[in-house]
């Protein structure tokens, strides 16, 4: 039984008893006063939430260093942070940090920790009867150790009042009264009065900003083998929900080993028998796992069976005034989400990539990240040319400027859909490539490796140039490049392996150093190299030369305003650094014999992998509707991971 369901039957008992001794002596009836007193309050914001939610009164608290939502009427300080969570774990797996979190936190009597979630906005809340600045700096540093935290403004109550319709139930003394004793009628007075009093200090809450459903339980299950088995079902479920909120607060275990005794000093009867076995659980898990005994007060927008959560009204007025407490034990905050989805907070430009699990947007702030490059890692048929050409959609609409250098023709589609101009290389090249390789030394070492002379002069690189081209049959022609979208095309080489890495990793000194003369902090060109392995194998021609300018520029490369992707079918084909630092890593799926060494290469964690050897094509998700990808996305530099599904842009393969 519930709080709110003990306090109605106790308030009804009350009553009854009264009006049963009322019958003997009338007078008796004046006793009415004392439950009024004692849950009138409780039972009128209950028969209100029937209709309509509530919330408590809370005002504006400001001190030094202190800036607060005060609840006058019960001494509760409430103090809001913007949260975005630094680990990427759910479900049990993360009952061990959220344990080590509870157990940092330390948690005294009257102090409470909310974690909530309303749209795409994460909030921390600390609750406290008594607040002075040194506590509140404890638990800030603390959550910072698994939160990066924004100070926000307080949340403060709304102006409308509760309806006067409750006054009425002030008539349901008139049976008692005829029933029992006269005496009642004199509780009605009281009874106005007490609803008075809620009318002062509660108001009617906004609904966009009021919860509509409240676990129901008295405790959770307390088998370890049903937390293990439903911890990432549920957290899969509230993540799903637009709005949810997890409040938690220390119990002690003292509370437990009580309880424990009473039950099992009671007498012999088969619900006990029960309530022992339940007890036990408890017992062995906080002896086995070093859980602690705590309070769970759940809150969400859709009903969740397995915790008992249905819709009531009363869910807001609870989530400000914590009176509904669950019984569980530490690891049971794995049933929620709560180091799940961070992402960095915006600063700049923030663009949406996907989707997570549970159909939340996954938002990049190009302007944040710390090295820009990233890198996308999949097998052949899983979408990963499509995956790049719907992002590059994306960025181009963000007013990013989009330079591709396409072996295969992929990105021929791309180019005609969004105005880019086409070169093809080698029967076309720019037309100031040569005074810009002459002025690099990573193309002469380059055509060194080749065995080519380049010298030092726009003239002899030209003639390099012309030289390689001539093996294919081509003569090239010089173009002006411009405009904001450019694809290279490589694939009229396509036929000598050996001469398209060769123009493969020229064009790519080309574009770095071209880009590399302006020094800014935003991004403002994207170059994506698919098929990145033609410029990494070891022991081929330009492997030195390339590897070691890629090291030296792209580690730096947000310091000139570059954003450098590389697309690949393996973890091999690039070297472990630049795929490490990639501040944006896309890993795509496949069979066992993909996944597992991309898993071991990458730190990938058994929930990764088995996202990833479950992906379907995107021709099988076209067969539904909307094309989408499955991939799991890290993003630096937080360890933020989300297995997510990006839709597809169904243009390209038109």
């Amino acid at each position: 039984m519930n709080y709110y369901d003990k306090t109605l039957a106790l308030f009804g008992l009350s009553l009854l008893a009264i009006a049963i001794m009322a019958k003997a002596y009338p007078p008796l009836a004046l006793l009415a006063v004392f439950p009024i007193l004692a849950w009138g309050e409780e039972v009128l914001v209950w028969v209100h939430t029937r209709v309509a939610p509530l919330e408590p009164v809370r005002v504006l608290y400001e001190e030094p260093g202190v800036k607060a939502a005060f609840d006058p009427r019960r001494g509760l300080y409430h103090v809001f942070w913007r949260a975005e969570p630094i680990h990427s774990v759910y479900g049990i797996s993360a009952a061990p940090r959220l344990h080590e979190m509870y157990a940092k936190l330390s948690l005294r009597r009257g102090e409470w920790v909310t974690y909530f979630v309303w749209g795409d906005r994460k909030y921390i809340r600390y609750t406290a009867r008594r607040l002075t600045p040194e506590r509140l700096r404890q638990v800030e540093l603390i959550l910072k150790e698994y939160y990066v935290l924004d100070k926000a403004e307080p949340w403060l109550s709304s102006r409308k009042q509760p309806g006067r319709w409750p006054y009425l139930t002030a008539l349901l003394f008139i049976p008692l009264a005829l029933i029992s004793s006269g005496w009642f009628l004199l509780a009605i007075p009281l009874w106005l009065f007490v609803y008075r009093r809620v009318r002062r200090w509660y108001r009617v809450p906004y609904l966009l900003l009021s919860l509509s459903h409240v676990s129901r339980a008295s405790s959770l299950p307390a088998s370890r083998e049903m937390l293990e088995a439903m911890a990432s079902a549920e957290a899969a479920a509230f993540g799903m929900m637009e709005k949810w909120a997890v409040a938690f607060t220390d119990m002690p275990p003292e509370a437990v080993h009580k309880k424990f005794v009473k039950v099992y000093e009671g007498r012999d009867t088969g619900k006990r028998l029960i309530r022992i076995r339940e007890l036990s659980e408890f017992v062995e898990r906080m002896a086995r796992y070093n859980e602690r005994p705590i309070l769970l007060y759940p809150y969400g927008s859709k009903d969740l069976h397995s915790i008992y959560m249905t819709q009531d009204w009363i869910a807001t007025y609870d989530f400000w005034t914590l009176r509904n407490g669950v019984r569980a034990l530490s690891h049971d905050l794995s049933r929620f989400p709560m180091f799940y989805g961070g992402k960095l907070l915006a600063v700049g430009r923030e663009v949406v990539l996907a989707y997570d699990r549970f159909g939340r947007p996954v938002s990049v702030d190009l302007d944040a990240l710390p090295t820009v490059h990233g890198v996308v890692i999949g097998a052949s048929g899983l979408g990963k040319s499509w995956t790049v050409g719907s992002w590059l959609g994306v960025l181009a609409e963000a007013g990013v400027d989009v330079v591709v250098v396409d072996p295969h023709g992929d990105y021929l589609k791309w180019a005609a859909l969004y105005g880019a101009q086409v070169v093809e290389v080698p029967e076309e090249l720019p037309s100031d490539m040569p005074e810009v390789l002459a002025k690099s030394m990573w193309f002469r070492r380059l055509a060194g490796e080749y065995g080519l002379d380049a010298g030092e002069n726009a003239e002899a690189v030209k003639a390099v140039l012309e030289r390689m081209a001539s093996l294919a049959g081509y003569s090239p022609r010089f173009v002006d490049v411009g405009g904001r979208h450019v694809v290279f095309s490589v694939y009229k080489a396509r036929k000598d392996a050996a001469l398209q890495a060769f123009f493969y990793g020229v064009l790519l000194v080309y574009l770095l150093a071209k880009h590399i003369d302006e020094r800014v902090e935003r991004v403002r060109t994207v170059i994506v190299f698919d098929e990145a392995r033609l410029i990494s194998k070891r022991g081929v021609p330009g492997y030195s030369t390339l590897s070691s300018m890629l090291e030296e520029i792209v580690m730096g490369g947000r310091k000139y305003g570059l954003a450098i992707w590389f697309v690949l079918q393996l973890e091999t084909q690039l070297e472990h650094d630049l795929l490490r630092s990639a501040s944006v890593q896309l890993l795509f799926g496949g069979g066992e014999d993909v996944v597992k060494p991309l898993a071991h290469v990458l730190y990938l964690d058994d929930a990764d992998a088995a996202y990833l050897l479950t992906t379907v094509t995107p021709r099988e998700a076209s067969l539904s509707g909307q094309p989408y990808a499955m991939a799991v996305m890290r993003i630096k530099p937080r360890n933020l991971k989300y297995h997510v599904k990006i839709p597809l842009d169904p243009r390209l393969k038109a």
